[in-house]
């Protein structure tokens, strides 16, 4: 019997591809989401054996119980927080969009059987998350605005804290990040995803810390401050 597919990506162009992929194999029955109704997307998704959903729609799907479709994220995303808390949230898949179609049909087969299929950037990701201790949500917000250039000094006016205290923020998350510097910790931090430049805020948006600070969104990856 044919494996059942469901596709729910917003980029139709990327939806349009997969799915001409996949209907390329005789294996798989092909269903693509039509619209943006969450609604739908829940009624449609029991009915699948495996869901190929962007990064929203994967990690709203995995909150709900209902079905027995194996969720797969075909996304742009690679932050390291955001592919943590996908697989925490039990989604058996990740893969990027551009990846060859021989790796999704590979991942989409192995999430019918109930294996795990993993690029190889959310693989490294996840290597990296995992062999790292957390920052708690105060060192992530020392270490926005020290990505940003901020000395101690402003740092300690930033959030209303004195200097001794941000040094030893700072101090901390040099050794979380095996950072030999304050410039290497920003450096790390960036390319893992941790934090965010302004440029790229319309993806991660920012949430509220005490005394009107900001840091960066998908905190469910920090620690207790």
């Amino acid at each position: 019997m044919a494996t059942r597919v469901l596709i729910a990506q917003l980029d139709e162009v990327i939806a349009a591809g997969a799915a001409a992929i996949l209907r390329d194999r005789n294996e798989f029955e092909v269903r693509v989401l039509e619209g943006k109704s969450r609604e739908r997307l829940r009624g449609l998704w029991p009915h699948a054996d495996v869901v190929v959903a962007g990064y929203e729609a994967a990690v709203a799907l995995a909150q709900d119980s209902a079905g027995a479709a194996r969720i797969m994220v075909l996304t742009s995303a690679h932050a390291e927080p955001q592919v943590r808390v996908a697989l925490e949230l039990g989604l058996q898949g990740y893969l990027m969009i551009g990846c060859k179609a021989s790796e999704l049909i590979d991942a989409v087969r192995a999430v019918a059987s109930g294996q795990r299929a993993l690029s190889a950037l959310a693989t490294s990701r996840l290597a990296e998350s995992l062999s790292s201790p957390r920052l708690t949500t105060r060192e992530l917000a020392v270490l926005r605005v020290l990505a940003l250039g901020m000395g101690n000094k402003a740092i300690a006016r930033h959030f209303s804290l004195s200097v001794g205290t941000v040094k030893t923020h700072v101090k901390s998350i040099n050794s979380k990040l095996r950072a030999r510097s304050r410039t290497e910790a920003a450096a790390s931090a960036l390319r893992r995803g941790l934090v965010r430049l302004p440029d790229d805020e319309e993806n991660f948006p920012p949430n509220p810390m005490p005394g009107g600070s900001r840091t960066p969104t998908v905190l469910q990856y920090a620690s207790s401050p």
